[in-house]
């Protein structure tokens, strides 16, 4: 779990993201590169320029601007790549500005890490409720299937 705690990109690592997870993708060719524009950020994420607008527009993204056109530095991206493994985890905007501020802040490895990992567990417990709620409701539907076919 490194990669929540690589404060000087904000989250770099991307091949640690987790193992054998198509996160890893993020990094394509082209990213290194020292700034990237809208369209090469949006295309080597697989986002649209919409949602990294979108983004920014939410305070979870700041690329350098001139004018009209955003650029996007290695920073930038290690903060999209925290995005979208948040998004990914199914979190809402807050926990992901949350997710964000805590793996940027000035905590040590170890109260982040903590920190990290209590929003993790009840965003997981979040999730493990609502598929009981769909496992109830599946259950529903089962039975009033079953009860259409005996008639």
């Amino acid at each position: 779990m490194r990669w929540f705690f690589d404060t000087s990109h904000a989250v770099s690592a991307s091949a640690e993201l987790a193992s054998g997870s198509d996160v890893a993708e993020l990094d394509r060719p082209g990213s290194d590169q020292a700034e990237q524009s809208i369209s090469q950020t949006a295309e080597a994420f697989g986002v649209t320029m919409r949602t990294l607008r979108f983004y920014e527009s939410k305070g979870l993204l700041q690329p350098r601007r001139i004018g009209n056109r955003r650029f996007y530095n290695e920073a930038c991206r290690a903060r999209l790549r925290l995005v979208l493994k948040g998004k990914a985890m199914g979190l809402g905007l807050d926990e992901i500005g949350e997710l964000v501020q805590l793996v940027e802040s000035e905590l040590t490895d170890s109260e982040r890490a903590s920190a990290v990992r209590a929003l993790c567990e009840r965003q997981r417990d979040m999730l493990s409720a609502r598929r009981d709620v769909i496992d109830e409701q599946i259950a529903e539907t089962d039975r009033v299937i079953d009860g259409l076919t005996s008639l």
